[in-house]
């Protein structure tokens, strides 16, 4: 069921709580993953002796973020995907499975790393 709320109602068009999260945590995650690849020193106990793993689970939320941001602006892989053959009456099936595989996992990363997510990225 979806509720209406005023303040997800924006130049008359409803956004659901996804596409908001999505446009305010997108730039975030990517600036901390971008970041914390060259100067991040805290890891989640998961990683505490594999930072490569922590980077490299740090970049499939970037990823995850991206992907959803650039659907919703009508443009990068997802979107293709789902508008390449339209003219058509089709969709890429397999690459939308795909990318939204893709983005489970790195949405899944990133609710259970949250608390993790600490490093001071202004130092």
């Amino acid at each position: 069921m979806r509720y209406k709320y005023p303040f997800l109602i924006f130049n008359n068009h409803q956004k659901t709580i996804r596409d908001v999260a999505v446009r305010e945590l997108c730039d975030l995650v990517s600036d901390y993953s971008d970041w914390y690849e060259n100067h991040g020193l805290v890891l989640p106990r998961d990683f505490a002796n594999d930072p490569t793993g922590w980077t490299v689970a740090l970049q499939k939320m970037k990823r995850a973020f991206c992907l959803l941001r650039q659907d919703m602006d009508r443009e990068g892989e997802l979107y293709e995907a789902k508008k390449k053959w339209e003219k058509f009456g089709e969709k890429d099936g397999a690459k939308i499975e795909e990318l939204n595989t893709e983005i489970r996992e790195g949405l899944s990363l990133f609710g259970k790393y949250l608390l993790d997510l600490t490093d001071d990225s202004n130092t």
